[in-house]
């Protein structure tokens, strides 16, 4: 609450001194530090360890995929590494579930959005009277939300095959591929791969077409009055 209240101070000087009008303008600024105040740890943990245990059964499936003999109790997966003499077992712990990922990319998609923006929603802002029924039939504002929402199952995703290639890895040269220079660089790689992902998104987003009450709008912002054929 504490961190929090800076945020809402923030929000109620800008009211005070400038008005509603430029808080619109500052809303995702202002969200931009909402998404920088730390989750609490009652809340971090229902999310985190729910996290592990689902890359840990995607590390299992993988590994069960290539015919690897492989035992998990919880976040804890137990196999034979080639040429070993006894099991080793590697853990998917706290930092491998994938949430601070899911944050940062979360906030990266906000950013995306906001400064990919499309344009003729930016003139509507101007040219049309505000508000959310108004807002609610932009492009700009769903496809906002799309990119949001999609950066969750991305994150998601994108750490379990991470850690179920850690597994898979683990099983022929040993588990030290886990630990390290390895483990670091996978993450590097994998959140790369999670934001070309996130970009690959938009640019979908941006080449479909927008029906708007029967206009079709392209994807430079021009639109053109045409029958919309609605499937019956």
């Amino acid at each position: 609450m504490q961190r929090m209240s800076l945020v809402l101070m923030l929000a109620g000087i800008v009211i005070y001194f400038w008005g509603f009008h430029l808080l619109r303008v500052m809303f995702v600024p202002l969200a931009l530090l909402v998404l920088a105040v730390p989750i609490p740890a009652i809340v971090f943990n229902k999310i985190a360890f729910p996290l592990q245990l689902f890359a840990s059964r995607c590390a299992v499936w993988a590994m069960r995929g290539f015919d690897i003999p492989v035992l998990r109790q919880g976040n804890v997966i137990e196999f034979l590494p080639l040429g070993a003499s006894e099991t080793k077992k590697l853990e998917v712990v706290e930092a491998c579930s994938g949430i601070r990922s899911l944050m940062t990319l979360v906030t990266l998609a906000a950013v995306y959005a906001y400064f990919t923006y499309p344009r003729s929603d930016d003139s509507d802002l101007h040219n049309r009277k505000t508000g959310l029924a108004n807002m609610l039939k932009r492009f700009g504002f769903w496809r906002s939300g799309v990119l949001v929402v999609s950066a969750v199952p991305i994150a998601i995703i994108t750490n379990s095959l991470r850690v179920s290639g850690t597994g898979v890895l683990a099983r022929y040269y040993g588990t030290q591929v886990a630990d390290g220079f390895f483990h670091t660089f996978s993450g590097w790689v994998i959140y790369i791969a999670a934001s070309l992902l996130l970009f690959s998104v938009g640019l979908l987003l941006d080449r479909g077409p927008r029906f708007r009450k029967g206009n079709y709008v392209d994807t430079q912002g021009s639109s053109t009055v045409a029958e919309v054929a609605v499937p019956k």
